[in-house]
């Protein structure tokens, strides 16, 4: 996300922070009665929602805006008793277009979104994935071209540091839920962030490499209620 981006969700939410502080003072003041206006918090779920969707195209927290998006107009929409509407009627709709979004996002790379076909895991591509567990691999191939890392109420550690990528870029899926990812590069790498974090964060550790080195790995995925840490 550039600087920008991250300016533009801080703004929103040191604003709303400061409204929700105003309001409690005029409450308190009996100006207002504060509870007449905080019934339209999902106000603030569209404006985060359209701060993602004004992200570069290809990045994953678009999925994230639209169903912010979404789910705030429905919200408003019934506070202003346009139509009825709660929650958890359509809480599974919201699963449904998550489980789509990784779907696609594990497939678009290799293979058109339908396809069902999938690069085995091997030296050069790693599949690793840790469900209440954990998973831990060092690879040294010569033409290494990616991977996708799944972490599930357990860790995954990759150690590329003796790996060589087989061309100028190449790009790791991770998905972390309740689980973390830690993934060790070269120092001649260049690593992009590409990862939503929902509930949870992503660290990047990594030393920055010399101006001449155009090697390239982008993390793209999730981490939900979970972690990720690159580093060299």
């Amino acid at each position: 996300m550039s600087t920008y981006q991250r300016v533009s969700i801080q703004a929103i939410l040191g604003l709303s922070i400061i409204a929700i502080g105003v309001l409690f003072t005029l409450d308190n003041l009996d100006i207002i009665y504060a509870r007449d206006y905080l019934r339209y918090w999902p106000a603030l779920l569209v404006l985060v929602g359209l701060v993602q969707l004004s992200q570069p195209r290809g990045n994953p927290g678009k999925i994230m805006g639209i169903i912010l998006v979404s789910l705030g107009s429905l919200m408003l929409l019934d506070r202003f008793d346009i139509i009825n509407f709660s929650f958890w009627d359509l809480w599974p709709v919201i699963i449904i277009i998550f489980g789509f979004s990784l779907l696609r996002g594990a497939r678009s790379r290799r293979a058109s979104w339908w396809s069902l076909r999938a690069e085995p895991d091997s030296d050069a591509y790693v599949r690793g994935m840790a469900i209440l567990g954990g998973y831990s691999r060092r690879n040294n191939s010569p033409e290494f071209r990616g991977g996708e890392l799944t972490a599930v109420m357990g860790g995954c550690e990759l150690d590329l540091r003796a790996a060589t990528m087989k061309d100028n870029e190449t790009t790791i899926d991770i998905f972390a839920f309740w689980g973390g990812v830690s993934i060790k590069v070269p120092e001649d790498w260049t690593v992009a962030i590409n990862v939503v974090p929902i509930m949870g964060g992503v660290e990047d550790t990594t030393r920055p490499p010399k101006p001449d080195k155009i090697k390239r790995l982008t993390i793209t995925g999730y981490a939900i209620m979970g972690g990720a840490e690159i580093k060299n």
